[in-house]
């Protein structure tokens, strides 16, 4: 999918079956020039060696699951900000 259109934002879980987060965000850097695209990740993991790690594959936000529906939206509309 990442060929066939742009994006602006994008909002990926850690986990995944196929392709982790942390691959998807490295893929997304190589096919996008810098700051084109905004990258979130949701995700359960909260220790500051997995926030270094997401920040080091080219996530540029992290949204912690179980998060109110508000404070997703908030983040969203802040990365459509930044862009």
């Amino acid at each position: 999918m990442l060929g066939s259109a742009r994006y602006q934002v994008l909002l990926t879980d850690w986990q995944m079956p196929d392709m982790d987060g942390l691959e998807l965000c490295r893929r997304v850097r190589l096919s996008y020039q810098s700051g084109e695209v905004y990258l979130i990740m949701l995700t359960m993991r909260d220790r500051e060696q997995d926030k270094q790690l997401g920040l080091a594959a080219g996530a540029n936000d992290f949204i912690f699951k179980g998060a109110p529906a508000a404070a997703i939206l908030e983040r969203l509309h802040a990365a459509r900000a930044a862009k």
